[in-house]
């Protein structure tokens, strides 16, 4: 599918050539529909919001002397433009941490030791009457109550308050420094968009003299508290949590390797995978070797495709295998979709499509190891059809410029 960016249509034209033209739609004007025959379109003036056009050969449409259209034309639009969703960050409020007198035994803070909770307790509870909910809340933040931990869809009953996370922090060996008044801080979120809050809680601390902080969000049910999702972030692992739940984690495994991951928590308290994508950098710092990119083989082994530059059609000397996998399947190879990068001296991505022809010499080493290569375009689709499965157009965003086109 391709796409027209907002602009005023002088006049369309798709040849005879064109075995199908499924629809053109000019949003809120005209609709047209045809198929083996010249088909001519004059608007002079009509401003559109996006024409989209759909059929069996939608490339010969915009490719060539196909089409005279008055209006940017955008080749690498592959999925329907959306509004985009609210990814703000979340305005944090500090705690004062209130520490109880009687604080609950420590094995309450224990996942691996606390007791799943009754049947009653698992099932999720009546969501109506927001500001009560807040109340709860708050109720916590003021360290009257604690909450329990729900962890793949079983809950766990517990007492872990603000002052009591903070004090396994502040007991933990790995934690060079730690301010138990200023570590804290709260936040509402709206995760899976569905007018129901939860609480987003941060707590600061160091590392190694590194700056860490660990996120917790925790939702109501049933009357009762949860820690619903738990993530350390820090600048070699950066993750951040939009207003609606979005996750986003920017982990750096070295000079050469780059992760992202991407999901958002939903309704319900559960982590929903968007995608997950690994980036292997590869360049030639040493004699006609580009670098070499380790995978993993049908029997699940450990493997690596080693690169040369002679031969190539192109200079490859700066370029990154990108692989993206949209679950959690145990072979990352086999449950993988690769595709690639070609940058410049500047980290300018200088891909074009003739890098994912049949005749480029990296499609062909990646196929001849079993490694079938994507163009960008079609990435981006998978993206949005996994989003569109999960329901979850918006909430998460699709952009993948900031790891396939860094211009």
């Amino acid at each position: 599918m391709k796409f027209i960016k907002k602009g005023t249509i002088k006049e369309f034209k798709g040849s005879s050539k064109v075995t199908a033209l499924g629809s053109i739609l000019l949003t809120g004007a005209i609709a047209l529909s045809a198929s083996g025959c010249t088909t001519e379109v004059k608007a002079e003036g009509i401003t559109i919001d996006k024409l989209e056009i759909s059929g069996s050969d939608v490339d010969g449409i915009l490719d060539g002397a196909n089409v005279v259209v008055n209006a940017d034309v955008d080749t690498q639009a592959s999925v329907p433009a959306q509004s985009a969703p609210d990814d703000s960050a979340p305005s944090f409020v500090d705690i004062e941490i209130t520490d109880p007198s009687d604080k609950a035994p420590e094995t309450t803070n224990t996942p691996n030791k606390q007791e799943p909770a009754n049947t009653e307790a698992s099932q999720p509870a009546d969501n109506s009457n927001t500001p009560a909910k807040k109340d709860i809340y708050q109720s916590f933040l003021c360290g009257e109550i604690g909450a329990g931990r729900k962890s793949f869809g079983t809950f766990y009953e517990g007492n872990n308050t603000v002052a009591s996370l903070v004090d396994d922090f502040e007991n933990d060996p790995d934690v060079s420094s730690i301010n138990r008044n200023t570590c804290a801080s709260y936040s509402y979120i709206d995760c899976g968009n569905d007018g129901i809050p939860e609480l987003l809680l941060v707590i600061k601390y160091q590392r190694a003299y590194a700056d860490y902080q660990t996120y917790y969000i925790i939702k109501e049910f049933n009357g009762k508290l949860y820690i619903c999702y738990t993530a350390e972030s820090w600048y070699r692992n950066l993750e951040t949590i939009s207003s609606l739940g979005e996750i986003s984690c920017d982990t750096s495994g070295g000079a050469y390797h780059h992760y992202y991951t991407k999901g958002f928590v939903d309704g319900n308290g559960d982590f929903q995978l968007l995608y997950q994508c690994e980036i292997t950098r590869l360049n030639g710092n040493y004699d006609h070797v580009v670098g070499c990119y380790d995978y993993f083989d049908e029997s699940n082994d450990l493997a690596y495709i080693e690169y040369y530059t002679d031969g190539l059609d192109v200079d490859y000397t700066d370029w990154s295998i990108i692989a993206f996998r949209f679950d959690d399947k145990p072979n990352p190879s086999t449950s993988s979709y690769f595709t690639y990068c070609v940058w410049d001296g500047n980290g300018k991505d200088t891909t074009t499509e003739a890098n994912f022809s049949d005749s480029d010499r990296i499609v062909g080493i990646m196929n001849y190891y079993g490694l079938k290569v994507y163009d960008h375009a079609q990435i981006e689709e998978m993206v949005f059809a996994r989003a569109e499965e999960l329901g979850a157009l918006n909430i998460v965003s699709t952009d993948l410029d900031y790891i396939l086109c860094n211009k």
